[in-house]
């Protein structure tokens, strides 16, 4: 959990236009994960916005394929494809 710095990546249609992003993932009680999208538009100046969602793990004996859901009923997959053993990347 924590804070995770995007530093290079292929943005989809929503991630257009968006700077100096990270992904904050915080564990809640009941298992599950809230995920903020934080970012801003178009410039390093411009003002913080951020996007709330749900996410939990799908495949819980690999712990690398999640669901993520920004807006009910949609969710999506997210794979976890390579991961540091100390969590440096």
């Amino acid at each position: 959990m924590g804070d995770w710095y995007v530093y290079a990546h292929i943005p989809y249609f929503l991630e257009r236009g968006k700077v100096g992003t990270l992904d904050r993932y915080v564990l809640r009680p009941d298992g599950k994960i809230d995920n903020y999208f934080i970012f801003r538009k178009g410039s390093l100046d411009a003002p913080l916005k951020s996007w709330k969602a749900l996410a939990w793990v799908h495949d819980t004996k690999t712990q690398a394929e999640w669901r993520v859901q920004f807006l009910w009923p949609l969710k999506v997959p997210y794979l976890v494809l390579d991961l540091d053993p100390d969590y440096q990347w």
